[in-house]
């Protein structure tokens, strides 16, 4: 099977001349952890969901954050004002995947306020805030499917359909750069923090789609990896500021499962995943930490591309360009 080199139609149905509008919203936010050896930290923006509007057409597919105060109201007393801006862009050549990401986050709240303030009341009192501090971070993934039959597409942006059970082997590169940057006013009483960190993690999964009846299906995988990372610590304060650098090792995994429904013009889907990052050594006095457990559900629709748009597209950009 994994001799091939073309796609065999009685596995995959290609859409990819459809184009698909999708909607989703998920629980997974630019939350994290700062510990030091006298402390822990847990930071998260006031925001439970996130909904994106996403678009697929041919090899890309991309998507945007919706603003978040027309579809959740949130109670920014305690917790404090945050705001987000979102984007990811897919591109699929062949058997490539590439993924890339633009996060920017304005705005957290420490959730473990209690390990701060002895009497302090989750329920009435306010949250300990940073609102002004910014995370900002480039996120790319590039992957290779090794098995041809096996649909990447079908269970990232739904641009093919999977028609028969199986799996591949996927490895991957992971690529990482965010800035964690409190731009809070500096006086003779404070000090701000600015940390730079690159994650750069090779890694190995596997993914196997099982369809279940028709148009139903259950999807999972899981993929793990060590890598090396960065990190430039630059403390500020009024009258001087002091820089260091570490070097380590990380190990990082994923896992998920997806369930869903798929027909040729509509869909929707769950999502289930859980993330782990750690550093295999603790040489700086400050590390970041990104484990989640997230959900992401989603439902979208597929229709012609208008005859224009598909000449246009066929006759200028694919036939110079041959994805």
């Amino acid at each position: 099977m994994f001799c091939q080199t073309t796609k065999d139609s009685t596995y995959i149905v290609d859409l990819n001349k459809k184009i698909t509008l999708k909607l989703s919203t998920s629980n997974k936010t630019e939350s994290f952890s700062v510990k030091s050896p006298q402390q822990k930290f847990e930071l998260a923006p006031n925001t439970e969901f996130i909904t994106k509007l996403g678009f697929n057409y041919r090899f890309v597919s991309f998507s945007i954050k919706l603003p978040t105060e027309f579809i959740h109201h949130y109670n920014h007393d305690r917790k404090g004002k945050s705001k987000l801006f979102s984007f990811d862009l897919d591109i699929f050549i062949k058997r490539w995947h590439h993924y890339l990401s633009y996060n920017k986050t304005k705005g957290y709240y420490i959730t473990n306020t209690k390990d701060f303030i002895s009497d302090w009341d989750p329920k009435t009192d306010q949250y300990l805030q940073f609102p002004n501090l910014h995370y900002t971070a480039i996120t790319g993934i590039s992957s290779y499917v090794m098995n041809p039959n096996f649909s990447l597409k079908f269970v990232t942006n739904q641009n093919e359909k999977q028609l028969k059970s199986t799996g591949s082997f996927i490895p991957s590169i992971s690529y990482q750069y965010y800035i964690i940057d409190d731009k809070e006013t500096l006086t003779t009483n404070n000090s701000t923090q600015q940390s730079k960190t690159l994650e750069i993690v090779p890694e190995i999964g596997y993914h196997h789609t099982h369809i279940l009846k028709e148009n139903f299906y259950i999807s999972g995988g899981a993929i793990g990896g060590a890598g090396y990372k960065n990190l430039q610590l630059t403390t500020r304060s009024l009258d001087n500021s002091i820089q260091s650098t570490s070097h380590n090792i990380i190990m990082q995994a994923k896992a998920e499962i997806a369930m869903g429904y798929d027909n040729e013009y509509f869909f929707s889907g769950l999502k289930l995943a859980k993330t782990w990052n750690q550093e295999l050594r603790k040489k700086s006095s400050t590390t970041y930490f990104h484990n989640e457990l997230f959900f992401r559900f989603f439902i979208g629709y597929r229709f012609k591309a208008p005859k224009k748009i598909d000449t246009f597209v066929t006759q200028k950009i694919l036939s110079k360009i041959p994805f």
